[in-house]
This record gives structure tokens, C-alpha cells and sequence, in this order.
């Protein structure tokens, strides 16, 4: 079961999803950034705790590596 999301890290996943579901990939610390007006820190800060909390996994073998779980 996947871990409950803070409102932030919601925002962010949110915009992940709908990038993905639009654009075939992930974007980009940068992109998140301008979008959510965080730093880049931040964002892969946020990033890191979506993934550990299951929502999102890394796949190694792409250049934007983030993948929404099922």
C-alpha cells in the first residue's frame, strides 16, 4: 500500500503525471521547478520521498528515469 502524500509532494506528483500523460516522459527537476516554484533542491527532495513512499520508481536505463507506479 502506498504511503500517504503531503499536499506539496501531491502538487508535484500531479504535475508529473499529467507531463507523462501528455508528453510520453518525464520532465524535468527544472521543469518541476518553474512549475511548483521550488528550488531544484527541492524538487528532488519531494522527488526522493514520492518514490520512497511508492508512487513513482526510477528506471535506470532512460535519460528522464522517473515512471509512475501502477
Amino acid at each position: 500500500m502506498k504511503e500517504k502524500l503531503t499536499p506539496m509532494q501531491e502538487k508535484i506528483y500531479a504535475f508529473i503525471a499529467g507531463y507523462i500523460q501528455d508528453e510520453g516522459f518525464c520532465p524535468t527537476s527544472q521543469e518541476i521547478a518553474m512549475r511548483t516554484e521550488l528550488t531544484t533542491q527541492m524538487v528532488e527532495s519531494h522527488v526522493k520521498n514520492i518514490i520512497s513512499k511508492g508512487w513513482l520508481k526510477v528506471n535506470g536505463k532512460k535519460f528522464r528515469k522517473l515512471e509512475l507506479t501502477q
